[in-house]
């Protein structure tokens, strides 16, 4: 898939590296990576808090100072994590564990921290034999940042988790720009673990995975693919989360071959089913999820 010069503007999500990574290996010309490095987000941190009380105060305190005020994009002790999570010694025995103990170990060996993940991208980069240009920013939608966009001149933006992008972000694709979505839309529009949601919320129809035309607004962008996720017998949040991680990425290799050979379907969303979550679940509603997938599985 060569036809097509692609840019992709990223979170820098472990999900989003997964993704990334089988794009380079489909040779999907990935010719920028912009990565945004701002990862304080405020009512995530309020939701915690108050949630935790007095046992997050010390993190909450702690992501204020490091990701807040000195705009970092780990805390100390994330850094100390990451500085041994990437000795070699280290990192062999984490994979050799996840190879033992995980279906899904091609997901989960990115759950690190920011700066591994982004050695972990110049990697997979290099491998690639591909020269993507990767850039950092901490807004997406600056001016600088646009016009380092209009700049690149490419054909189709693709967004992977992040900040909401402006107008002017979605001017500078000549083609389209696509979004990844955990939910099967206009079900569950928002960000937090979809997945989970959907079980929360007992709405089978939820789960699953779109590949969305971005427009200006919450998920509101016509549809180009989606598809739910069916749950099978005995399934765990880490089974349904991982195979809709897999599931959007064949949507999405799909919605970019169909693009270049001008076939892409486009589907307005039904805004009569439209529902919306806002940031991830608590403790006890991750239980509730836990419970319905018990619940659901067992009657597969």
């Amino acid at each position: 898939m060569k036809k097509h010069k692609i840019f992709i503007a990223t979170g820098l999500g472990s999900n989003s590296l997964y993704l990334m990574e089988h794009l380079l290996k489909e040779s999907v010309q990935v010719k920028s990576i912009m990565v945004q490095t701002n990862k304080y987000r405020k009512v995530r941190e309020m939701k915690r808090l108050q949630e935790q009380g007095l046992s997050y105060l010390l993190q909450y305190i702690e992501n204020y100072i490091f990701l807040k005020m000195l705009k970092m994009s780990a805390t100390f002790r994330t850094l100390v994590y990451g500085i041994i999570r990437h000795s070699e010694i280290v990192r062999s025995l984490f994979q050799a564990a996840l190879r033992n103990n995980s279906k899904y170990a091609d997901i989960s060996k990115y759950d690190l921290d920011h700066y591994s993940k982004v050695r972990a991208l110049k990697k997979l980069i290099r491998e690639s034999g591909q020269d993507t240009e990767v850039i950092m920013t901490s807004n997406i939608n600056s001016a600088e940042t646009v016009s380092k966009l209009k700049a690149l001149n490419c054909d189709i933006l693709i967004i992977l988790g992040g900040q909401i992008i402006s107008e002017d972000v979605l001017n500078t694709a000549k083609i389209t720009t696509l979004t990844v979505h955990n939910t099967v839309l206009p079900h569950l529009r928002g960000y937090g673990g979809g997945e989970i949601w959907a079980l929360v919320k007992q709405n089978k129809k939820a789960l699953g995975s779109t590949i969305f035309y971005t427009d200006l607004g919450m998920d509101v962008g016509d549809i180009l693919l989606q598809e739910e996720l069916k749950i099978e017998k005995n399934d765990t949040l880490e089974d349904l989360c991982s195979r809709n991680v897999i599931l959007g990425k064949n949507l999405l290799i799909t919605s970019l071959k169909l693009l270049e050979e001008g076939n892409a379907p486009r589907k307005p969303q039904n805004h009569n089913n439209v529902s919306y979550i806002n940031g991830p679940p608590t403790n006890d509603e991750i239980h509730q999820a836990q419970k319905t997938l018990h619940e659901w599985s067992d009657n597969t």
